[in-house]
């Protein structure tokens, strides 16, 4: 009865430490972790001091003689922690740009021109690689794979967005027509597998390239 009367205790909050990382050595950690290639905590501990007086010396940053102190004995796991939202905004979102196709092609079945048999030599998977970082803005090459799945022969090509006509059969393809054994193949592709794709325009998607190799 004494303890309601009283209330409920006040909360007991513990006092908060002063942050020794401000957030104004933020910038200059991250110029010394790019200069290092953005290596790893105990790979950038190793040589703080090294390169901070190598950027000092070339007028790239500028510190005090307390922010360089900290910096210089700062662990692997401090800096880890405080490179870790740099980190997580540099990560690529995916090579492939593609996203993946709905359940229902796994359900209901799709009748093609020619059925799937892998142990003849004129079956192709052609998959599509994008290297542009993560953004599909500006110029950059594509790298276009096809394997044969009976025989495991392999044909790489470079795709430009600039010129990203590709035609297997070299028919109109500005590209080199791959030295394929099959003289017709089929194709399957996983770069333009939804609607929601960025592959270049000329290269064809699943069911217009095996349309066109059955021709």
């Amino acid at each position: 009865m004494r303890a309601r009367a009283r209330g409920p205790a006040p909360s007991r909050r513990g006092r908060e430490r002063p942050r020794t990382y401000t957030a104004e050595l933020l910038p200059v950690l991250r110029k010394v972790w790019a200069t290092l290639d953005r290596c790893c905590g105990k790979r950038l501990a190793a040589v703080m001091e090294a390169t901070i007086a190598a950027l000092e010396r070339h007028d790239e940053i500028s510190l005090t003689p307390e922010h360089r102190e900290l910096l210089c004995s700062a662990s692997p796991a401090t800096l880890d922690r405080l490179l870790a939202p740099e980190r997580r905004r540099l990560r690529l979102k995916g090579r492939s740009m593609t996203k993946p196709g709905t359940l229902l092609k796994s359900q209901i079945p799709v009748r093609t021109f020619a059925e799937r048999d892998h142990a003849k030599a004129d079956f192709l998977e052609i998959d599509l690689v994008s290297h542009g970082g993560g953004d599909p803005r500006g110029e950059f090459a594509y790298s276009l794979c096809a394997t044969d799945v009976a025989s495991g022969w392999t044909e790489p090509r470079v795709v430009c967005r600039s010129r990203p006509q590709v035609d297997p059969r070299g028919a109109r393809g500005r590209a080199r027509p791959p030295a394929l054994p099959a003289a017709r193949p089929r194709l399957e592709t996983t770069a333009a597998s939804s609607s929601t794709t960025t592959s270049p325009p000329g290269v064809r998607g699943r069911r217009s390239a095996s349309r066109a190799a059955g021709r």
